[in-house]
């Protein structure tokens, strides 16, 4: 409920934009919600980013500051970060692990979002059974955007059985880091790990179900694995159509299909023409402001998630609005939380 309440507050905002449009017809619907986008935008910042802007009360119901916290004072980089949820199947042969799954990644200081399919294996605690994931996570470390997240994985994974049920159900918490094949041997030796702050790095939280041909000796278990993720490009186009389609009150959510290194926009039948391309989403354009694009974003991470009832989905859609805040606001703190700039001895933006 609390994380429905947050989303809630953000909506509250687009509406007060769109209640000052007339409705909308199906011809200019796309251009209708960059007006009345704009509008939320011009009336959340009063033209500029600075503590005049809480005058309209929209930064105190998103609470940006209390979203990220003390983050800023570190600068740029630690708030590149990303929201992550998906879906795994696991077997355990003895100590032997190999795993398989898909995950819906967003890339909230790009505003960006993909889909990986992956695959690989390791060793952990002697088993024999097969098992089914459902979880959602946050990583670090996007510098050049949401492609970042296809490549190899490290990952460190714990198993912990639920008092009911506990030879059925249990809770995932998983720590990764990527990893860079240098020698072509598709296995990720200890020197080949990048060590955060370095590649991409975070952590997750499941809920598994499944059945185990051996006893737990342990209430908890545990393995190492690594694998490599890769574009599931069916699934990109998949999401786009059904983001491209999505209109709240007759306004239409802005995203793009994007080439991921050049920034140019796929072909509309990709990925049956020009399949090499590696496209992803991209949210706002080249003429959205940061909170705008920011925004959409928010918006496109609650239509995929129940409304942002899907766990840490909720931050994540506040935390993009925040980032985005922090670009327009040219990366000054001061200028977005001056009681917070101040406390922590920084200048107050005026």
């Amino acid at each position: 409920m609390a994380k429905k309440l947050l989303w809630v507050a953000l909506l509250a905002g687009v509406m007060a934009g769109c209640a000052a449009q007339p409705a909308p017809d199906n011809t200019n619907s796309a251009q209708s919600a960059d007006q009345a986008f704009d509008n939320l935008h011009n009336g959340f910042n009063d033209g500029q980013f600075g503590k005049d802007s809480k005058q309209d009360g929209f930064w105190d119901r998103l609470d940006v500051c209390k979203v990220l916290g003390d983050v800023f004072s570190t600068g740029d980089q630690v708030v590149r970060l990303g929201f992550f949820y998906g879906v795994e199947g696991e077997g355990v042969l003895g100590a032997t692990y190999g795993m398989a799954g898909y995950d819906v990644v967003f890339d909230l200081y790009h505003r960006q979002m993909s889909v990986s399919k992956y695959f690989g294996g390791g060793m952990g605690m002697p088993g024999l059974g097969v098992s089914a994931s459902v979880y959602a996570g946050i990583a670090e470390g996007f510098q050049h955007g949401v492609g970042d997240w296809d490549g190899y994985f490290v990952n460190a994974e714990f198993d912990v059985g639920l008092p009911f049920l506990k030879d059925y159900f249990s809770v995932t918490p998983v720590f990764f880091v990527s990893g860079v094949d240098q020698n072509d041997d598709n296995i990720i030796s200890p020197s080949e790990i990048l060590t955060p702050p370095n590649g991409v790095y975070g952590f997750s939280v499941g809920l598994s179900v499944g059945v185990d041909a051996l006893p737990d000796v342990l209430p908890v278990s545990g393995a190492i694995t690594e694998g490599l993720w890769m574009p599931h490009k069916s699934a990109i186009r998949h999401f786009y159509d059904f983001l491209d389609d999505t209109n709240i009150l007759g306004y239409q959510l802005d995203v793009e299909l994007v080439d991921h290194e050049t920034g140019e926009l796929c072909p509309s039948d990709w990925p049956d023409v020009d399949s090499e391309r590696e496209c992803i989403v991209e949210f706002g354009n080249n003429q959205s402001s940061n909170t705008k694009a920011a925004l959409h974003m928010a918006w496109g991470i609650c239509e995929l998630n129940g409304g942002c009832l899907f766990p840490l989905a909720g931050s994540a859609a506040l935390s993009a609005v925040a980032i985005g805040a922090f670009q327009d606001a040219g990366n000054s703190l001061g200028d977005i939380c001056p009681d917070l700039a101040a406390s922590l001895g920084e200048p107050s933006g005026e």
